[in-house]
């Protein structure tokens, strides 16, 4: 018994990017440029980096503060939505998305996989909510992560 070649399982397989794409150094993290790069790629999924602002909308972004993606000082939680999607990523050179805007791109070509940083819990509510909504408005909740 055993020892015969393994059959292929018929589950299906994920290939998931992680923060946001594929980051490398002209691509920062949860950028638009590492999300199409994971896309032309093939991956199945994208991971995405959902955090709240001090005004309570929900952006993208893995860290909680701005200096190793953007070179300047910040918390992602003291500052405004507005604020935050102004500041310019260092190796992609593009702003910092809402989940919004990210949903948007993803809807109908990849998968997502959500990964739920900190959040104040006067947000708690309000933050699940805001991410559902996004996800339901992209057609990306049934089969995200």
């Amino acid at each position: 018994m055993g020892g015969g070649p393994m059959r292929p399982s018929n589950k299906p397989r994920f290939l998931i990017a992680h923060r946001g794409g594929v980051v490398d150094s002209e691509r920062s993290e949860n950028s638009f440029k590492a999300l199409e790069e994971a896309i032309r790629r093939g991956y199945t999924h994208v991971e995405i980096d959902a955090r709240i602002t001090a005004d309570g909308h929900v952006i993208c972004f893995h860290n909680a503060d701005l200096i190793e993606e953007a070179g300047i000082e910040g918390r992602i939680s003291e500052m405004s939505c507005k604020a935050i999607t102004q500041v310019v990523l260092t190796r992609s050179g593009e702003n910092i998305p809402t989940f919004e805007q990210y949903c948007s791109r993803c809807a109908g070509r990849i998968g997502v996989m959500i990964d739920l940083k900190g959040c104040r819990s006067e947000f708690v509510v309000s933050y699940a909510e805001k991410i559902r909504l996004s996800l339901e408005a992209h057609g990306l909740l049934e089969e995200g992560m």
